[in-house]
């Protein structure tokens, strides 16, 4: 009994703790156990070494009771040697890693800075909507491939998820996005982040992440806000016409209904009826001129792009 509590059973412990406990993390990360699990993959890598930890802990406790202190000093010297290994190991991996996040982060500001218009041009389909991620109260939002091609949708796994943080302006910022997000619209200066909406069920949104290949994924329903088309356009500044000879502003929702007199500059949104949005004329200096109709949209085919902010 003893032999437990002598120093070099102490060392044993210790070093088949700390050893088993990088075996078991380098083990998470070979099967992929927290691939696509954004921020909670740092804890099943964590929950996978303390589960192999605790294994070491008790097998040697049993080997110290019945081995002799010759064979408890041989099995430290081979501990040791594999604990100075798998440290290499994972101080070659922290390097390698800290070099790929400079090049991601590099990727990300230029993601996150760039010039985005404020004048959407959509030329692909309408959509039903846009979702909006709730990155005030989650710093993750995942990804997920179609919910009904796995044997229940509780049982989906994520893909690939974004990670916000908290920015030195007081608001939020994307840390990490796959290479493939290109959403409709970022601008997290405004905390504003729409991902364009392309079919639903009761629980998940497809989502269009990609504007130029039009690659979709789903997200589920309560990690975020819904705005459909008429809802999202009863918010925005203003609209134009992608072209104003062909699409001109009626006094009534009707093809035949005469055409508005007013020379005005800005088309303000205030009611939407079907494919008719009736606006708000107004001239350069924000003046009232009077109210007209306008098709917004024919079939999946956009007629109009939006001014989100000024």
């Amino acid at each position: 009994m003893k032999q437990l509590f002598k120093p070099i059973s102490l060392l044993f412990y210790l070093l088949a703790i700390i050893v088993f406990f990088f075996l078991g993390a380098f083990f998470a990360g070979i099967t992929d156990a927290a691939e696509g699990q954004g921020l909670a993959g740092g804890a099943i890598v964590f929950w996978y070494g303390l589960n192999f930890s605790f294994g070491a802990l008790v097998l040697s406790l049993i080997t110290v009771y019945h081995s002799s202190t010759k064979f408890i000093i041989k099995v430290n010297k081979i501990l040791a040697i594999i604990f100075v290994l798998l440290f290499s190991v994972l101080i070659y991996l922290f390097f390698s890693k800290k070099n790929a996040n400079a090049g991601i982060s590099r990727e990300i500001l230029s993601f996150k800075n760039s010039n985005v218009n404020k004048e959407q041009l959509i030329d692909s389909l309408v959509g039903l909507g846009f979702f909006s991620p709730d990155f005030v109260n989650s710093n993750a939002f995942y990804f997920y491939g179609n919910p009904f091609t796995e044997k229940s949708s509780t049982g989906t796994s994520a893909i690939d998820s974004l990670v916000f943080i908290k920015s030195k302006q007081a608001g939020f910022e994307i840390y990490y996005a796959p290479a493939w997000f290109k959403p409709e619209l970022v601008k997290m200066d405004y905390d504003i982040l729409l991902i364009k909406i392309l079919s639903m069920t009761k629980d998940f949104v497809e989502v269009i992440v990609n504007t130029s290949t039009g690659k979709t994924v789903f997200v589920k329903k309560s990690e975020g806000t819904i705005r459909f088309w008429p809802e999202f356009l009863l918010t925005i500044h203003s609209v134009e016409f992608l072209s104003e000879t062909e699409h001109p502003v009626f006094v009534k929702p009707v093809d035949y209904a005469a055409e508005v007199n007013y020379k005005y500059e800005i088309m303000h949104p205030v009611m939407i009826n079907d494919t008719w949005m009736q606006v708000e004329l107004l001239d350069e200096e924000y003046k009232f001129l009077g109210k007209g109709w306008i098709r917004w949209r024919e079939g999946e085919k956009l007629l109009i792009r939006y001014n989100l902010l000024s």
